[in-house]
């Protein structure tokens, strides 16, 4: 419970030194990294349709850091979906990431039920996520998601598709610790492009794990990424390499963080047919990323930059940052990339 330092408790909430906790089964946890996935499926709701969309929504948090509950999974009904987020608001989670809903069917009705619990909008968020979406995929627009606040905490609408919450975490992973601690009143960089180092929360110890596979149709590989990335995979890589008696085949390898090993090997078995992986532990070593935004004669990009023991050694401008200024001014992809890091280069 909390020490002897605790200065109010409520509704299980403490407030020590000035910054906002959960108390999760005896452990105080700190609420600005504390997640809830709803997924919206009447589909999945009723076992017709297996959720990936949740489980690739959640692997994704937690890959960032954050400390997820679900997917929790309830039908297209605006009653029920409100429910759901009520119920945890009134938990004190600061995040809640829906997926489902958002589109133009009758039965489409997330953005209705979440509106009936917020209490502020959070526009941009919502805009920025259908530009970013409009860059790959031009029906992202027709997106209905909202964005906004309830209590202490955020709700965010993503589409169901898969891809679409993988293009929503791309998009928003950079500014969710930053925005809750903001609604949860605590510390945080104002300054511009900031992003504290802590939130780096890149796993040190991996394992790989590998199978190789040569009687498997190439249609299969598309619904077997997203189930291992859905599973917890922090990356997948497929190989091909000539086995004995000179027959062609795929290396599939994935890595991920050791507690995910077994969920990883049985979407392996169970997706391929494979009859056995193979898996090592690896330490690695990794530099520290954090995001910046440049000016540049073609709008606002941003730069991933790595930091090793206190020097910048690497800075990338965001692909799809390029590519929406690219488009937005019919500028080259390659001139749009060379001005963010010259933008980079001269900032002090």
């Amino acid at each position: 419970m909390c020490s002897s330092d605790l200065r109010r408790k409520a509704n299980g909430r403490c407030r020590i030194h000035s910054k906002v906790y959960r108390i999760i089964e005896g452990a105080v946890v700190n609420s600005v990294q504390t997640a809830h996935v709803i997924t919206v499926s009447d589909s999945c709701t009723s076992g017709e349709r297996e959720d990936i969309s949740g489980p690739t929504l959640r692997a994704g948090l937690e890959q960032a850091g954050w400390q997820v509950r679900g997917p929790e999974i309830v039908p297209d009904d605006a009653t029920e979906i409100a429910s759901a987020l009520q119920t945890a608001v009134d938990a004190g989670i600061a995040l809640i990431v829906t997926t489902g809903g958002t589109g133009f069917s009758p039965r489409d009705v997330t953005p209705e039920a979440t509106k009936m619990v917020l209490e502020r909008e959070a526009p941009g968020l919502a805009e920025l996520l259908r530009w970013k979406g409009y860059q790959k995929f031009e029906r992202a627009v027709l997106s209905r998601g909202v964005c906004g606040i309830a209590g202490s905490t955020l709700i965010i609408n993503l589409p169901g598709s898969v891809g679409g919450v993988r293009d929503g975490l791309e998009t928003l992973l950079p500014l969710l610790s930053h925005a809750c601690g903001i609604i949860q009143d605590e510390p945080t960089d104002h300054s511009e492009g900031g992003s504290p180092v802590s939130t780096d929360t890149t796993p040190r110890t991996v394992d790989v794990i590998e199978t190789n596979l040569d009687d498997v149709s190439p249609e299969v590989y598309e619904l077997l990424l997203e189930r291992l990335f859905a599973a917890g995979a922090l990356d997948v890589s497929l190989t091909p390499i000539i086995m004995k008696k000179q027959r062609p085949a795929i290396k599939v390898t994935v890595i991920t963080v050791p507690k995910n090993r077994g969920k990883l090997a049985e979407v392996l078995f169970t997706e391929t047919g494979s009859f056995g992986v193979r898996f090592a532990r690896h330490e690695r070593i990794t530099v520290t990323r954090s995001w910046q935004t440049v000016e540049t004669p073609f709008g606002a990009i941003k730069v991933k930059v790595g930091t090793y023991r206190g020097r910048v050694i690497a800075a990338s401008p965001e692909y799809s940052d390029v590519k929406a200024a690219a488009l937005a001014t019919g500028a080259p992809v390659r001139e749009v990339y060379a001005a963010a890091v010259v933008a980079f280069e001269s900032v002090d």
